[in-house]
């Protein structure tokens, strides 16, 4: 199945990208994606041009870590 996701590093920057996996992503699930290690958070809206599309928030672990 393919989930759209926004990848957000920890200097603020957001990449948009498309991830594999077996099951929905939901809050919580944890993967590696270019190199870092991710933990999805929350459903996001995209702007308004984008018909509703809705993405996973995902955080790099370090970030989430330090941010616990």
């Amino acid at each position: 199945m393919n989930s759209l996701v926004s990848l957000q590093y920890p200097n603020g920057r957001v990449h948009d990208a498309s991830l594999t996996t077996a099951d929905e992503l939901k809050p919580g699930y944890a993967f590696e994606l270019h190199g870092r290690q991710w933990r999805a958070v929350e459903l996001t809206k995209l702007p308004r041009g984008s018909a509703g599309t809705r993405r996973m928030l995902c955080l790099s672990s370090a970030r989430t870590a330090a941010s616990n």
